[in-house]
């Protein structure tokens, strides 16, 4: 389990680079982006999608048209599909480039990794965190814990927070009703 804190740079934490990311990812659209990514290659059949083609389908799904897209993620989607570490992309005989979601390592071959931050101020609940599938955050001195959820997870640390929060209260809300 990790969970990884963007890079310890000022306070342009907005336009951070989280370590082993080669693209900026710390905005909430590009955490759809790779929600959706991921949750598409999930549900289907091959192993291997075309990078092209999926573009497509995740640029329809939020903005007017492909350019809209690649100025949001600020670049070729290709370029980002391959920019991303759990991501594979390679060319097919026929000149496609295609990509997949690299398996997760065997649970025996994981290591159990706790990484600890200190919130100091308020500019470090900007802070970009990647919570990966099988990680959790917790907080000793509320004592409030974040559990596992089997997905990827980039976000602030605010909008963790806030995100528990409200699930949280919805949770709390189904078990009045019943």
């Amino acid at each position: 389990s990790q969970l990884i804190p963007s890079s310890m740079a000022t306070n342009a934490q907005a336009g951070s680079i989280l370590p082993g990311f080669a693209v900026d990812v710390s905005h909430q659209e590009v955490d759809q982006i790779l929600t959706e990514l991921e949750e598409i290659y999930q549900n289907q059949p091959t192993a291997w999608l075309g990078v092209k083609d999926i573009g497509l389908m995740l640029a329809h799904m939020w903005y007017e048209d492909m350019d809209e897209f690649e100025d949001a993620i600020k670049g070729p989607f290709e370029d980002f599909v391959a920019a991303l570490p759990h991501c594979e992309t390679k060319t097919t005989e026929e000149g496609k480039l295609v990509f997949r979601v690299k398996p997760p390592p065997p649970v025996e071959e994981r290591r159990s990794l706790v990484l600890t931050f200190e919130v100091r101020s308020s500019e470090d609940l900007h802070r970009i965190l990647l919570k990966s599938p099988d990680a959790m955050m917790e907080i000793p001195s509320t004592e409030f814990e974040i559990g596992a959820d089997s997905k990827r997870t980039i976000n602030s640390i605010y909008n963790h927070l806030a995100v528990a929060k409200q699930n949280l209260g919805m949770h709390a809300e189904a078990s009045k009703s019943v």
